[in-house]
Protein backbone atom coordinates (compact mmCIF):
# COMPACT_ATOMS: atom_id res chain seq x y z
CA UNK A 1 0.00 0.00 0.00
CA UNK A 2 1.51 2.92 -1.24
CA UNK A 3 1.59 6.15 1.60
CA UNK A 4 3.80 8.44 0.87
CA UNK A 5 3.09 12.07 -0.01
CA UNK A 6 4.90 14.17 -2.06
CA UNK A 7 6.69 15.88 1.49
CA UNK A 8 7.62 12.33 2.28
CA UNK A 9 9.35 11.99 -0.70
CA UNK A 10 11.15 15.48 -0.73
CA UNK A 11 12.17 14.70 2.35
CA UNK A 12 13.91 11.80 0.70
CA UNK A 13 16.27 14.04 -1.38
CA UNK A 14 20.31 14.09 -0.85
CA UNK A 15 22.30 16.51 -1.13
CA UNK A 16 25.85 16.49 -1.58
CA UNK A 17 27.93 19.36 -1.01
CA UNK A 18 31.48 20.44 -0.39
CA UNK A 19 31.91 21.79 2.81
CA UNK A 20 32.10 25.78 1.24
CA UNK A 21 28.97 24.86 -0.65
CA UNK A 22 26.94 23.22 2.72
CA UNK A 23 27.90 26.56 4.51
CA UNK A 24 26.39 28.94 1.96
CA UNK A 25 22.95 26.73 1.70
CA UNK A 26 23.19 26.68 5.57
CA UNK A 27 23.00 30.47 5.48
CA UNK A 28 20.37 30.98 2.71
CA UNK A 29 18.18 28.91 5.07
CA UNK A 30 18.97 30.92 7.93
CA UNK A 31 18.88 34.19 6.26
CA UNK A 32 15.61 33.58 4.19
CA UNK A 33 14.60 37.31 2.80
CA UNK A 34 11.62 38.94 4.53
CA UNK A 35 8.06 38.50 2.83
CA UNK A 36 7.20 40.60 -0.15
CA UNK A 37 3.51 42.01 -0.07
CA UNK A 38 2.32 39.22 -2.39
CA UNK A 39 3.13 36.88 0.44
CA UNK A 40 1.73 38.77 3.47
CA UNK A 41 -1.66 39.48 1.09
CA UNK A 42 -1.80 35.67 0.48
CA UNK A 43 -1.11 34.25 4.23
CA UNK A 44 -3.80 36.85 5.05
CA UNK A 45 -6.76 35.01 2.99
CA UNK A 46 -9.34 32.37 4.71
CA UNK A 47 -8.16 29.30 3.27
CA UNK A 48 -10.85 27.79 1.09
CA UNK A 49 -11.80 24.84 3.40
CA UNK A 50 -12.68 27.65 6.23
CA UNK A 51 -14.90 29.45 4.15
Amino acid sequence: MATDTKGDIALRCLFVLGSDNYDTFVSMLDNSPAPGPKLTALMRRVPAWRK
